[in-house]
């Protein structure tokens, strides 16, 4: 078979390469938003593709998916994260196409989103979206106690870049590494905050003792699987395995007080559990497995 995979390349090249790699079937990685050459090979591909695998999901006006649905090509929507707000809006504003949602299988990377996605008709099924790499690192608690986090540029106050800022103010000692970004002038920066932009996050995560994730919305994080994997404390504002799950800012300062007293008295470990558990679940055989599986399928 052929398949079409449509998303951006950060993770839909490296699940081209890693799916053409364990399986017999061909796929073929399209960036239809930056690349014009792409767009040319997709209306060429189509005829002869099998399935279309889309790494970002609508409820209308995508003439790719249109364009999909007229030649009647199996078409799989996998919702990640800021699709299902985007989606749930349109639809509420009476701006779907009902073809979307019934002509369309549907997979989610997180499962609370399978939740979110039932209230606009979409039956999603469970589909990670995260390989685990096995790189080599070392796993170890620091000397020194820092808080990693990462806030997109341009969404500051989306990913909680407030509470991070209020989080320094109240512990003026720690220091708070912020990737993503270089500069941010609507809020005054505590010295203890350092911007870094972009960076090695694999040296990052070694240097980190916290990595914080508190986004207004999300889906199932690469960044908190990372952390985990490296055996760090994780403080999540979603009820994901191994983390510390928080909702709101009394919780997050109760977990923080309590890890920095551990840090001090030397009771902190790498948590082997959930390093144990990323790799089991996340593994290159496993998600290539359950991609497999979808495209076997011989129902809409």
């Amino acid at each position: 078979m052929k398949i079409i995979l449509i998303g951006a390349p950060f993770f839909t090249e490296k699940l081209e390469k890693l799916l053409n790699e364990y399986d017999n079937n061909k796929y073929i990685f399209l960036d239809l938003s930056n690349s014009n050459i792409d767009k040319l090979m997709y209306l060429i591909k189509i005829l002869s593709a099998d399935f279309i695998y889309f790494n970002s999901s609508y409820v209308c006006c995508s003439k790719a998916v249109s364009l999909a649905l007229f030649f009647k090509k199996k078409i799989v929507f996998h919702w990640t994260g800021t699709d299902v707000t985007t989606a749930i809006s349109r639809f509420n504003d009476n701006m779907h196409n009902n073809k979307y949602i019934s002509n369309v299988i549907h997979k989610s990377a997180a499962t609370w989103l399978i939740e979110e996605l039932k209230g606009i008709g979409v039956d999603a099924g469970y589909l990670p979206d995260y390989v685990y790499e096995d790189f080599d690192k070392e796993i170890l608690v620091p000397d020194k106690f820092v808080v990693l986090t990462y806030v997109g540029k341009g969404r500051e106050i989306f990913y909680g870049i407030d509470t991070i800022i209020d989080l320094a103010i109240d512990f003026p000692d720690i220091e708070f590494r912020i990737a993503g970004i270089s500069e941010y002038n609507f809020r005054n920066i505590p010295l203890n905050i350092n911007l870094l932009g972009w960076v090695d996050m694999k040296s990052e995560y070694e240097n980190c003792v916290i990595y914080i994730r508190y986004p207004e919305h999300d889906g199932e994080s690469h960044s908190v699987k990372e952390a985990l994997s490296y055996g760090k404390v994780v403080v999540y504002n979603r009820d994901y395995p191994f983390v510390e799950y928080v909702k709101n800012y009394d919780d997050i300062l109760k977990v923080f007080s309590g890890v920095l007293h551990k840090f001090c008295n030397k009771n902190l470990a790498p948590n082997k559990e959930a390093i144990k558990y990323i790799e089991l679940n996340y593994s290159n055989k496993k998600i290539v497995a359950k991609f497999q599986k979808i495209f076997t399928t011989k129902n809409v």
